[in-house]
């Protein structure tokens, strides 16, 4: 039991990463997140190609709200998988609870 313990936070990472995937596999999303790499890259070569401050500020904005986005996504995954199985857990308390008093 204490292993399975052990194992829990790296069984609930790989399952956040699993779900995160599946969401990525949304086409609306997937074509969203295209077109944010197609304004990273843009951003990117424009800031290069003319050594334009202005162009190299949206581009590494852009990064940053980017990898916030998908940060932020993994984050939410791994608190909902957290609250249900505390919710789990609460349940399975409440109905010995309720054994209890029968």
């Amino acid at each position: 039991m204490k292993k399975l313990k052990s194992l829990l936070p790296i069984i609930q990472i790989s399952l956040s990463i699993t779900v995160f995937l599946i969401i990525l596999s949304i086409p609306a999303v997937f074509e969203l997140l295209k077109s944010l790499f197609r304004l990273v890259f843009m951003a990117l070569y424009s800031a290069q190609d003319k050594n334009n401050i202005l162009w190299q500020v949206i581009a590494y904005f852009s990064i940053f709200v980017f990898w916030y986005f998908l940060i932020s996504l993994l984050q939410m995954l791994i608190l909902k998988i957290n609250f249900e199985r505390e919710n789990i857990e609460i349940k399975k308390e409440h109905e010995a609870l309720l054994e209890e008093l029968r």
